[in-house]
């Protein structure tokens, strides 16, 4: 409705005459599918709904898309002027009943029992590990109602009978993605005292279809880590969980970038491949661990006895896995089967950011490094990867 409203008092200030209103109504309905697209694409529609700074972004976005559209369609009869002022009304509007409702909360005058903190305020809060870390947190959040929050109760590793802190021991994280569904939870917050880097990717990796807003009390570390926004209640910060690589628009561009890159690498091994033999390389089949522990076959290149799958040459041959499903250019460490293979989360990749270090990554610091690219992730990030494993060659 805000929208349409900012793009019916823009329409006042077309030279006159002004066009019919069938062109505007076309304009409306193309500009609502570009904002919703947008708004979807940004994240302001999935667990973000009252984030100002998102809604600015996506009017900034429809309106650079509309001119673009506009300026394309040398019969559109939408002035720039018109297009100026819709983008203006709508940057004012949307991101503005949004901060309008955020400074009422936080000055208290929006009362926490009231329809409109129940429906856009409310922040059911579950807060994963019953340690004194999670303990602390729970006093400091229930403190601050003007928040919104609303501690719905503690989940662990292990059964705790009784309550914790006049809050309820809900169950264990095994049982998670049930007990987010029957309390209507809203909010994840995890303690790094009960749950290390790798506990909480397992865990998020559980509920990664569920729409619920991740967040973790950091160590140092994760300030590094993390490119997400803190929110920091007295002395407590609060980190966003936000896996970039889990973001349905994310995957579909990760495969439609694995898909092309692979396409043509395929076809340049299949042409070098005589070449590759008269300098002495030979191909070698392998059995490798893919994402959550399943096994795929592939091909490396090997050249003397301690050649094989070391190098992004090497590899070449595996552009045909990528391009099956069963790897990605850039992703996690390629692994043989044995009994003390890693579980990855990630798909193995020709390259990765563990891949770009002197040395083999293992055990802690190949989670890290899986971490922080399931965090950051972004094709740009890819492309730089892939840019400086090519200078390494």
């Amino acid at each position: 409705m805000l929208i349409v409203s900012g793009i019916l008092v823009a329409h006042r200030f077309q030279p006159t005459p002004l066009p019919p209103y069938r062109i505007l109504f076309s304009l409306i309905a193309v500009y609502v599918m570009i904002w919703i697209g947008i708004g979807y694409v940004v994240g302001l529609y999935d667990k973000r709904e009252l984030s100002y700074s998102r809604a600015l972004v996506a009017s900034f976005l429809s309106f650079t898309i509309s001119a673009v559209i506009n300026g394309v369609l040398k019969a559109s009869l939408y002035s720039p002027k018109f297009l100026i002022w819709s983008f203006v009304l709508v940057s004012i509007l949307l991101p503005g009943w949004r901060l309008f409702v955020l400074v009422l909360q936080r000055r208290r005058l929006i009362s926490p029992s009231s329809f409109i903190s129940r429906t856009l305020l409310s922040r059911r809060v579950i807060i994963v590990g019953a340690g004194n870390e999670g303990r602390r947190v729970a006093e400091r959040l229930h403190k601050h109602l003007e928040l919104g929050f609303e501690i719905i109760g503690f989940v662990d590793k292990e059964f705790i009978p009784g309550r914790i802190n006049e809050f309820p021991f809900l169950g264990t994280v095994r049982d998670l993605p049930e007990i987010i569904r029957i309390h209507r939870a809203t909010e994840l917050i995890f303690t790094l005292d009960r749950f290390n880097n790798n506990d909480i990717l397992t865990i998020m990796d559980s509920i990664k279809q569920m729409r619920i807003h991740a967040r973790i009390v950091p160590q140092q570390l994760d300030y590094i880590l993390g490119k997400s926004s803190v929110e920091k209640i007295e002395d407590i910060p609060l980190v966003d969980v936000d896996y970039s690589i889990y973001r349905p628009v994310n995957k579909i561009l990760k495969r439609t970038f694995d898909i092309v890159v692979s396409f043509f690498l395929s076809g340049f091994t299949l042409f070098a491949l005589p070449w590759l033999y008269l300098v002495g390389f030979r191909l070698e089949r392998g059995r490798f661990v893919g994402v959550e522990g399943k096994i795929f076959s592939g091909f490396l290149l090997k050249r003397g006895k301690d050649g094989g799958g070391n190098t992004f040459i090497e590899k070449l041959p595996l552009s045909l896995s990528v391009l099956r499903g069963d790897m990605s250019i850039v992703g996690s460490e390629l692994v043989k089967p044995n009994p003390s293979s890693v579980y990855l989360r990630c798909k193995p990749g020709l390259t990765g950011l563990g891949q770009l270090q002197k040395n083999s990554c293992v055990g802690k610091e190949a989670n890290n490094f899986e971490y922080y690219y399931m965090l950051n992730y972004s094709l740009f990030l890819d492309i730089e990867i892939i840019v400086k494993a090519l200078l390494k060659i």
